[in-house]
């Protein structure tokens, strides 16, 4: 199968994704195997992914990730478990690595391909995982320290530094920066554990700038 539009290169031009995975999986998007053993077992949920996701137009490693172009199943799902069993049973010079930049998801994790078409939505269907954490990205302010997908235009938690200088104390930002919730318990702002010459560099940074 040949999949189109949904991978570029370094250049954002669209390329080609070859999945062999159904060679294998002939009952995924098929009703009536839910009790067959793998791979020849339904995809569970079908009905809800593929109504919107049909294998012809996304594949598998859209989600699953993994080599969909391989031969083997060692190398289709480039999995540090398989990898193990094979290298368990050859030890002497035929031990094989695996070195592929998308390992194949597995359970739960799955859900995190979901972000790369639905990064600006906060709640995803199906994705109770990738939700929950779309949530405590949000709650928590990760986004004023990360760059990420979904939270280009989120406010900052923080106040803004740019005029620091007129507003606090010299020795109370340090108190603050080593240590922010000994002042302000409920305060969003983390412990960095730094050493009171860190803190004293940072707020002289700071005042510096501001």
């Amino acid at each position: 199968m040949v999949i189109e539009g949904l991978a570029g290169n370094e250049f954002r031009q669209p390329i080609l994704t070859v999945d062999r995975c159904m060679t294998c999986h002939l009952g995924i998007d098929r009703a009536g195997f839910e009790n067959a053993p793998q791979p020849f077992r339904t995809h569970p949920h079908r009905e809800a992914f593929f109504g919107k996701h049909p294998v012809s137009r996304f594949g598998c490693t859209a989600c699953h990730q993994g080599q969909g172009s391989a031969l083997t199943v060692l190398e289709a799902h480039s999995s540090h478990e398989l990898e193990e069993k094979l290298q368990a049973n050859v030890r002497e010079g035929l031990r094989k690595r695996i070195h592929w930049e998308r390992p194949m998801f597995h359970g739960e994790m799955v859900q995190a391909s979901c972000q790369v078409c639905h990064a600006a939505q906060t709640f995803v269907p199906m994705a109770p995982v990738l939700s929950e954490g779309k949530q405590l990205v949000a709650q928590l302010g990760c986004f004023g320290c990360h760059n990420l997908r979904g939270f280009e235009k989120a406010e900052k938690v923080g106040p803004s530094l740019l005029r620091v200088r007129t507003k606090s104390d010299p020795s109370w930002m340090v108190r603050w920066i080593q240590n922010p919730r000994g002042y302000l318990p409920l305060t969003k702002m983390p412990n960095f554990n730094l050493s009171e010459d860190e803190a004293l560099s940072v707020a002289a940074y700071l005042l510096k700038n501001s």
